[in-house]
C-alpha cells in the first residue's frame, strides 16, 4: 500500500512539472509543419504560437476558447471560465472557456 501511494504522488509531480513545463520548440521553424488555420482567414486576427513559428486565430469576443491550451482571445482578452464552472469541468469537458465580451 505504501508503495503504490509513492507511486501515485510521484506520477503526479512528474505530470504537474511537465505540465508546467515550458514549450518543446524545434531548433528551426518549418512552417510546414503548422497546422492550417481555422478558419482561414481568421475572423478576430491571428498571433504567433508559444515557440514563436506557427499562427493561430483569436477567438472573437463571445465565442467559446480552449483554456486547457491557452487560446488567446481578441483584444489580449484572457479565456475564462464561465461562473459557477471550474477548471476541472474545463479539463473534463463539461464546459468550454469563453472569450469576454
Amino acid at each position: 500500500m505504501k508503495w503504490t501511494l509513492l507511486l501515485v504522488c510521484l506520477a503526479v509531480v512528474l505530470c504537474g512539472a511537465y505540465a508546467t513545463s515550458p514549450p518543446r520548440c524545434p531548433n528551426t521553424c518549418n512552417p510546414d509543419q503548422c497546422p492550417p488555420l481555422n478558419p482561414n482567414p481568421c475572423p478576430c486576427g491571428s498571433y504567433k504560437g508559444s515557440c514563436g513559428c506557427c499562427d493561430f486565430c483569436y477567438a472573437c469576443r463571445g465565442e467559446e476558447c480552449n483554456k486547457v491550451a491557452s487560446q488567446k482571445c481578441e483584444g489580449d482578452e484572457v479565456c475564462q471560465i464561465p461562473s459557477g464552472y471550474s477548471y476541472s469541468d474545463v479539463l473534463t469537458g463539461r464546459v468550454s472557456g469563453v472569450c469576454p465580451q
